[in-house]
Order: C-alpha cells, then structure tokens, then sequence
C-alpha cells in the first residue's frame, strides 16, 4: 500500500516520524462529509455515510520501525451486483503496516509469520500518512460482490440477447445441427 501524491490523497492525516515518541502515537480520525463523498468516488460506492478509525503508531526493532495498528468502520453504500439497488453495509476492519526509512534499498516484502515483524512500506519524507492507509484498508475490506436481500441472478437470464445467442449456440446444439444437416 503505498502512499499516493498528497495532492491526491481524499482523506489524509500525517503523522511525523518525530511524533512516534518511545511512548507511541495514538490518533482518532473521522472523514467529514466532503472526505466521505470523495473517498466515495474514488471507491466507485454510491455512498460512504461514515469513516472512523482508531489507529495507535509504535516503534518496534529498536526504533528502526514504525508499526501501525488500526481499526475502522465505515457505513457504505454499493450498488447490488445483480439489480443495482443501493445495499447498505458497515464495514469493520483491523490492520496493521510497518514503514521503515528510505534507505535507498528496496523494500522486500517477506511472507511474515505471526511473530515476526515485516519489512513493509517505506516512509515518505519521515511521515506517515494514516488517513491514506485507513482509506486503502476500507477498499480492500469492501464487499466485492454486494448483493440485495433477495437478489436472484437467475430471474435476470433471457434478458441479455448476448447471453441469449451464447445459450442457443452451445457446442452440443451445433453439433445436432450439423448431424441434421448431413442427415445421419
């Protein structure tokens, strides 16, 4: 997850590496209501009516590390992949990144067992932007494919001519016409 152009960035909220004291860093965000309807767009939702998060900044291995542990919840609004009707969900999600300093070295991305710490994101410009990684940890942990109560795909087969012709065109059916055709 890295960190876009702050110019881009919806919902940002910086946190200095100097802020991260030996004690740690701990950060309530809200989205306003501009925030959310931003952050909407970019995430193709028909709305996002809400975005908090609790988030606490640590430095781990000596110092060298800054991990990031946070919790969200927002109240979304998608559209049914089916019917396209608005379904309303709350979305509730834990994560946690670890951002080293810019070295010059690529970041590694190790496969980390529970006990290990990672090697993650890199700081950019000795900060952190935790607005960003809560708004990216949202897109990940929305419903790919939201569904409204009582959807049914199936009632929706017959009106799509281009499905239509793929069923009438099945292997087996062309094959019975062209046994037909040459009378066996």
């Amino acid at each position: 997850m890295g960190q876009p152009n702050s110019e881009a960035v919806e919902f940002s909220r910086v946190v200095t590496i100097e802020q991260v004291g030996e004690a740690g860093f701990d950060l309530n965000l809200s989205a306003t209501p501009a925030e959310c309807a931003a952050l909407a767009r970019r995430f193709d939702l028909l709305a996002l009516e809400g975005l908090t998060a609790e988030a606490r900044l640590r430095r781990v291995r000596g110092g060298t590390l800054v991990r990031l542990s946070a919790t969200l919840s927002a109240d979304v609004v998608q559209a049914c992949v089916v019917t396209l009707e608005p379904v309303r969900s709350r979305v509730q999600d834990s994560f946690s990144l670890s951002y080293a300093p810019d070295d010059g070295l690529p970041v590694r991305e190790i496969v980390v067992s529970v006990n290990d710490e990672e090697e993650g994101e890199t700081l950019v410009n000795g900060a952190i932007d935790v607005g960003e990684a809560v708004a990216q940890q949202l897109s990940l942990a929305l419903d790919p494919y939201p569904r409204a109560a009582g959807a049914d795909p199936s009632q929706f087969t017959g009106d799509d001519p281009i499905e239509d012709e793929k069923a009438q065109a099945q292997p087996f059916a062309v094959l019975a016409a062209l046994k037909e055709r040459r009378g066996s």
